[in-house]
């Protein structure tokens, strides 16, 4: 049997991030909310004061970044034609 290129490895979750994880669950919120706001915020601090701003998928966040770019109707954009199967 060949060696994978890249191995997987089994992931290290340990009770306080399964309780973190179920927090948010229970909060309601899952793709924005109080977490977001305070991830985006520590991310911010973290790089000097940089706006940052989350989304929920990588589809939401080419559209964004297209339109930040003043991307429109008539421009090319030359891209991969699939960014992942989720989105």
């Amino acid at each position: 049997m060949s060696q994978p290129f890249i191995p997987f490895t089994k992931p290290t979750i340990d009770e306080a991030t399964i309780a973190a994880v179920a927090d948010v669950l229970r909060s309601g919120w899952i793709t924005s909310g109080p977490k977001v706001l305070e991830f985006e915020s520590a991310l911010s601090a973290y790089l000097g004061g940089a706006t940052v701003r989350c989304f929920a998928n990588g589809t939401a966040t080419m559209k964004i970044a297209l339109q930040v770019a003043g991307i429109g109707p008539g421009d090319e954009v030359i891209t991969t034609p699939i960014s992942w199967v989720a989105t």
